[in-house]
């Protein structure tokens, strides 16, 4: 089995609507907590579903021990959101 993990802030959009940036246009607005929400029903659908074990860790709401990559690209200013394995 896989892990995944995806580290962001539940509650708020990534710096570009859509995590691109800004350069694809796009006007929908989602939370990570929404991006990571539609991540887990792709997986659950897909063929992958057992293979592949998916996790959200908030920033601000969750301890980040033993996430120390994680916790210092955040301090150094790396776009959210950010995932490890």
């Amino acid at each position: 089995m896989v892990q995944v993990d995806v580290f962001g802030i539940r509650e708020e959009a990534p710096a570009g609507a859509c995590s691109c940036g800004g350069s694809c246009a796009s006007t929908a607005e989602k939370t990570m907590g929404e991006m990571y929400e539609d991540l887990v029903q792709f997986f659950q659908e897909s063929d992958l579903a057992t293979d592949v074990r998916l996790q959200f860790i908030d920033l601000f709401e969750d301890d980040l021990k033993g996430y120390d990559s994680a916790h210092t690209m955040f301090k150094n200013g790396f776009a959210l959101p950010l995932v490890g394995g």
